[in-house]
């Protein structure tokens, strides 16, 4: 990984988690949806798609938007998301 402002603010934003009595720290919901489009956009894979959706229509993760956008926007994948939340009837997010 290297040192760019996106990748150290993704290393603060990980989340910890309790797994299996150890306490674990995973991606941000946001922060792997943003992988997963730079993924699709590197290599044209349908996976990522499928793996965006799942995130996108869990109703238990609240999203930030906002943060989605401005980073959407930085790593020029702003027109995939933006599909995908249509997709998912979140046009106005």
């Amino acid at each position: 990984m290297n040192d760019s402002p996106y990748n150290k603010l993704k290393v603060k934003r990980a989340v910890l988690r309790d797994m299996y009595g150890a306490k674990e720290f995973f991606v941000s919901p946001e922060d792997l949806i943003l992988s997963k489009l730079t993924w699709a956009k590197e290599s044209s894979s349908q996976k990522q798609w499928e793996d965006i959706k799942t995130v996108l229509k869990n109703s238990k993760i609240k999203l930030d938007f906002k943060y989605l956008k401005v980073w959407a926007r930085e790593h020029e994948t702003i027109d995939t998301l933006n599909d995908l939340m249509r997709e998912r009837g979140l046009s106005g997010y």
